[in-house]
């Protein structure tokens, strides 16, 4: 793989201009936790993340808890290429050779009978396929157990279940 037609990727974080940036953010409608950030990242290796204008800022959440690993950690970039010569995206419901062997890996070391695995991109979806796990396996019952400040979700139901005290401008909102 070349980098030759990916050259506008560099030219779009080289050339923004500070017009163009605010009127993005006046076009985006952000599903953001908490308040809204007035930065704008351009890049970032390991703990440390860099805005357009230069300052440097030590990343204590690692990115909402994705990237325990750092930014651009260099393993990770590379089975990220190497992974993008096979394929840059299939479907959630197709096999993959990576995610039947990590499938079989993860049943082989987890303990006692548990011996099935799903897949989840985030927090939210997690929590709801756990939401419908417990249902599933436990008809009729009506609560669930949760940790206090155990925040996983942006739908109704996992606010809801994982977060029991929203605010709205800065003020508690008992729902």
């Amino acid at each position: 793989m070349t980098n030759a037609g990916a050259s506008w990727i560099h030219e779009m974080y080289q050339n923004v201009t500070e017009e163009e940036l605010n009127a993005g953010r006046k076009a985006l409608l952000s599903g953001s936790v908490g308040a809204e950030v007035p930065k704008v990242f351009a890049r970032g290796r390991g703990a440390k993340y860099w805005t357009t204008d230069g300052q440097e800022y030590i990343d204590c959440t690692s990115q909402a808890w994705s990237l325990a690993v750092g930014a651009c950690h260099p393993t990770v970039m590379a089975a990220v290429k190497a992974q993008l010569d096979y394929f840059t995206h299939v479907r959630t419901n197709f096999d993959t050779v990576p995610k039947l062997l990590l499938s079989k890996k993860l049943a082989e070391i987890a303990p006692g009978d548990l011996s099935r695995v799903t897949y989840s991109l985030h927090g939210t979806t997690a929590v709801e396929g756990a939401m419908k796990l417990a249902l599933r396996n436990r008809p009729g019952r009506k609560y669930f157990v949760t940790l206090w400040d155990g925040y996983a979700g942006r739908t109704f139901a996992t606010m809801d279940l994982t977060y029991a005290h929203p605010t709205v401008s800065g003020k508690l909102v008992n729902w």
